[in-house]
Parts: C-alpha cells; structure tokens; sequence
C-alpha cells in the first residue's frame, strides 16, 4: 500500500487499534467447542459488524450477549471500547479491569500485551468516572434497603464512593413497616462526585399492607424546579459551547473509530488480492477503499479534537459565581452548594 494510505491508517485511535488487535482471540481449546460457543462467536461476529457500522447500541447488546455465553478477553475488551463509545464510562472501566483480569484466568495468546492494554484503557477512564456517595442519617431504619435502577446496593457500601453511567439514574429507599420513597439524580459525563441523601422513611398507617416495592413519594421540601443540572438563574445559552464541543468530540471519535475500523479491514483484504508479482483489480479496488475510509477516519478524529479542546476552552473560561446547583429531585440541605448533590 502506498505510504500516503499508511499515513491515514495511523491516524486511527488507539481505540480502533486495540479493538482489532486484541481480535477473536480463542480463550478455550477447540474441544469444548459447543452450541453456546458457536452461537458466541456468531454474535461476536455481528457485533463487531454493526460496530463498523456504527450502530454502537446494538453492538454492544451483541458483545455483551457473546461474552455471557462464552467468556473471552478479546469479547471483553470489545464490548469494553463499545460501551466506551457509548457513553457508559463506568461500565466501561469495570470491562476494561475484567478483562485484564480474565489474561490471568483463561488461555489467550500474549497475555502480557493484552493485560497492559486493558490496564491502561482503564487508567485512562478513571479521571472520567462519577461516583455516587450515600449519605445516610441516623433515624434511617435498620431495616431500610437501597435500590439503583431496580437493582440493589448493599449498604456496606454506602459507605464508598460508588461509581456511576452517566444519564438519569432512579434510587429508590425501602423498608418493611415504613413508605417507600424515590427520587431520580442526573449523573454528568463529567467526572466528579454527587451527593445522595437518604431522608427519614416515614412510617405507613396503621393497617396499611406491608410491601416493599409499594412506592410513595412525600412532597419536595422546597425542591427547586430548575432543569436538571442546570444552574438556577442561568441561561441554558450559555452552555451552548461546551454542548457543541461535546457533540463534535463524541461524533468525531465515533466516525473516526468506526472508518478507523472498515479501513483497517479492507486493508487486510487488499493484502488477500495481492502478492509479490501485484495485485489483482479487486485488490486496487479495496485499496483504494481503504485509502478513501482513512482519510475520512483522520478528518473525523480531527473534528473530535476541536470539539475537545472549544469544550476544553469553555471549562476552563472564568464564570460569575452562580446559584447551587439544583436537581430534579430537589437538593436538601445546605450543603448542596459544595458538591452535585440529590435528595429523596
């Protein structure tokens, strides 16, 4: 290949890279082949496909699927790099550390590399996480249960920060004898730490049934009725930079991965059609194909670095000091001004 072509195919991101790289790597001897790890490999298959694609949601549904049926590294660290695409930073940290630790535990080839990759992936996602801290007063019942998302927390770690996928989560507080009350929180693609606290759980009426997914919420104490996240007394306008860098940020690196990917891809088909004497003119085509998918896949990437650095730029500008910040479910407290903070 030409070495213009070899310049664009180095463009691509390390993310393109190590999901190619670390490709179908067997992680169990071909004897244990069975159903299961056939039909896994067919969904590994159409997940990456549809990562190429850019269908990033339904990707990740397929790795994911692939993986629970048949555990590998290298489906890890794809499903990984997707939810990493996705948005979902902490899932995607927690894979990334899962599959470092799976290079111990299954048979891969180059375990070290594989591990290192891992590692570092997830190094490079921490400064990103957003982390969760319970706060819970004393007049909580004994008894009393915490749930995210449906799902629940045990209260030993409560205690810990708890990191968090950004978007709108649901925390819901219950216990036996007393009215279960809910409220949602807002997490920001930003890392950092919000603050939730759960209030007193008032006891039902006397002959009320005992159930403790029956859901009741108390009127907002003073809840405030601003957007989500958004400062109270502030125009949304003026988030209107960041918003932008954001977006060409997240659609530049996903357009850039994904051609990143296809170029990659026709280049290994190239080398098919052609040998030491030449190539055939299937293997001009994909040559071509694989010049033009790079390009694309460098200027997507420098479209993802403006959107970084006019987001970057807009962070880093002088602000007037603005009202605390306010949540759906309302912010509790006076300490609401020193930290992202929600309240039952």
């Amino acid at each position: 290949m030409g070495r213009r072509c070899q310049y664009g195919l180095v463009a691509v991101s390390v993310l393109a890279g190590c999901l190619l790289t670390t490709g179908p790597v067997r992680a169990q001897p071909a004897a244990v082949a069975s159903e299961d790890s056939a039909l896994a490999e067919t969904l590994f298959r159409e997940g990456r496909a549809l990562l190429e694609d850019g269908q990033i949601a339904e990707a990740c549904t397929k790795l994911d699927s692939s993986h629970r049926l048949d555990p590998k590294v290298s489906t890890m660290l794809n499903l990984a790099a997707c939810h990493e695409l996705e948005g979902r930073t902490a899932s995607a940290w927690a894979e990334f550390l899962e599959a470092a630790r799976l290079t111990r535990v299954l048979k891969v080839r180059d375990p070290k590399a594989l591990e290192d990759t891992a590692r570092t992936r997830a190094a490079a996602l921490e400064s990103r996480l957003h982390y969760v801290v319970v706060e819970a007063p004393d007049a909580v019942p004994a008894g009393v249960e915490l749930f995210v998302d449906g799902r629940a927390l045990p209260r030993v770690a409560w205690s810990s920060p708890i990191p968090v996928d950004p978007g709108e989560r649901k925390f819901e507080a219950r216990a036996l004898g007393h009215l279960t009350v809910s409220s949602s929180l807002l997490i920001p693609r930003e890392g950092g730490r919000s603050a939730l606290r759960i209030p007193s759980l008032p006891a039902k009426q006397p002959g009320a049934a005992d159930s403790p997914r029956e859901t009741s919420s108390p009127p907002p104490n003073n809840a405030s009725t601003a957007s989500p996240l958004a400062p109270v007394g502030q125009s949304p306008l003026k988030e209107l930079p960041f918003v932008a860098g954001a977006t060409l940020f997240v659609g530049g690196a996903t357009v850039g991965a994904v051609f990143g990917l296809r170029a990659i891809s026709l280049k290994n088909e190239r080398d098919l059609e052609c040998d030491a004497a030449g190539c055939s003119g299937a293997g001009l085509a994909k040559q071509e194909d694989a010049r033009s998918a790079a390009v694309v896949s460098t200027v997507a990437f420098l479209v993802a670095g403006a959107g970084a650095t006019l987001a970057t730029v807009w962070l880093l500008l002088p602000r007037t000091k603005a009202a605390p910040m306010a949540l759906r479910a309302g912010c509790v407290g006076p300490a609401c001004g020193a930290a992202l903070a929600g309240g039952f």
